[in-house]
C-alpha cells in the first residue's frame, strides 16, 4: 500500500486542509493516473500494478487484462478532510476547537 495526497474534494471549511492523504492498494501510480483517480475514481492499471499491489479482478477483468495489458480500476476515495466533512471546527493543526 502506498499512501497519497489528493486535494480536499469539499473545501468549505475556512479550516481547510486543502489535501487529505489516502492509501491506496497500488504503491506506483503515476501523476497521471492519481489525477485520473481524482477526477474520475478510476484508472487504467497494467499487468505489473496489478501483480504488485494484490488486487482481485473479476473475470471481465482479467479477459481485459489479458487482450489489452490494462484493466479499468476503480477506487472509493474519502478525499474529504475532517474540517469539510464535520460539524465540527478545527484549527490549521487539526485540533478540534468546537468544545474550547
Amino acid at each position: 500500500m502506498a499512501e497519497y495526497a489528493f486535494k480536499c474534494a469539499d473545501g468549505t471549511d475556512p479550516n481547510c486542509w486543502e489535501e487529505v492523504e489516502i492509501e491506496l492498494e497500488v504503491d506506483d501510480l503515476s501523476e497521471e493516473q492519481l489525477s485520473e483517480i481524482e477526477e474520475a475514481g478510476g484508472t487504467s492499471l497494467s499487468r505489473s500494478q496489478i501483480d504488485n499491489s494484490g488486487i482481485s479482478l473479476d473475470e471481465d477483468q482479467q479477459n481485459q487484462l489479458r487482450e489489452s495489458g490494462f484493466v479499468y480500476v476503480t477506487f472509493e476515495l474519502n478525499n474529504v478532510c475532517p474540517p469539510c466533512g464535520s460539524d465540527q471546527d478545527y484549527d490549521k493543526n487539526g485540533e478540534n476547537t468546537t468544545a474550547l
